[in-house]
């Protein structure tokens, strides 16, 4: 019988000590080990070059576009030199060649300044007193209601001594078929007998339209010669299409 107990006794030893030994033995793999619950690994860096895919803002392409045919067309960029409106000394021919603009956005005036690079002279940029719109319909509907009302703007500034200058350009864009009405208060203000006229415009749609009638009657004993016509701000082809007219009414040489 006191052996029979003691061999029980060892039994229920083995029975109890056993599946708790083979439990610890599983559980050694511990924290950094194959299948452990350890710190577990990071996601990998990210290159800071791949951080943010967002452009700069305003880093993309901008629009620029001109007014449409009809209205006070043709005008760029802005105007740029002397905001009284005076005339500024050339390096060539000065004080026989005048290069008279008005430029509402700047096309007219990228044309004045070629032609002053081909023929040198003065420049006077027509400017008035009461700024015109930026909003392109804002812009037409002065334009038209000046036309109707035959008004004429107050000018800033003016020329000094128009006697000395023999060839005057004038420039200007197209608005409502014709000049703007700031053209119309120049020209109504100096005595262009005997001078030599050369109409140049920016349009849009129409050419010259009516300004080179306009400009017969408002400079009867003037010589006018045959103008330039360019559309919008003449693209590439300005700086050659400006010496061949200048070749063809006889201020620039031919080569």
């Amino acid at each position: 019988m006191k052996k029979t107990g003691f061999w029980r006794l060892i039994v229920v030893v083995l029975i109890v000590c056993l599946p708790l030994s083979l439990f610890a033995g599983c559980g050694s793999g511990g924290a950094g080990g194959p299948g452990g619950e350890g710190d577990a690994a990071g996601p990998a860096p990210v290159p800071d070059g791949l951080q943010s895919e967002d452009a700069e803002p305003g880093s993309g392409p901008s629009s620029n576009d001109d007014a449409p045919a009809g209205g006070p067309s043709g005008n760029g960029d802005a105007p740029a030199g002397d905001d009284n409106g005076s005339a500024l000394a050339g390096e060539d021919n000065a004080g026989k060649t005048l290069i008279v603009y008005f430029s509402h956005t700047g096309n007219t005036e990228r044309v004045a300044k070629q032609i002053h690079e081909a023929v040198g002279g003065d420049m006077f940029q027509i400017m008035t007193d009461n700024v015109y719109p930026e909003d392109y319909d804002a812009c037409v509907e002065q334009a038209k209601q000046e036309k109707k009302d035959g008004f004429r703007p107050v000018l800033k500034g003016g020329v000094e001594n128009m006697d000395q200058y023999d060839v005057v350009f004038i420039g200007y864009p197209i608005w409502i078929s014709t000049m703007p009405m700031a053209l119309f208060t120049f020209l109504e203000t100096y005595d262009m007998s005997g001078k030599t006229v050369i109409p140049f415009c920016t349009y849009g749609g129409s050419r010259f339209g009516d300004s080179i009638k306009d400009i017969k009657k408002l400079c009867p004993d003037s010589d006018i010669l045959d103008g330039l016509a360019i559309k919008r701000d003449g693209g590439d082809s300005l700086a050659a299409d400006v010496e061949k007219w200048l070749r063809k009414i006889g201020l620039v040489e031919a080569n």
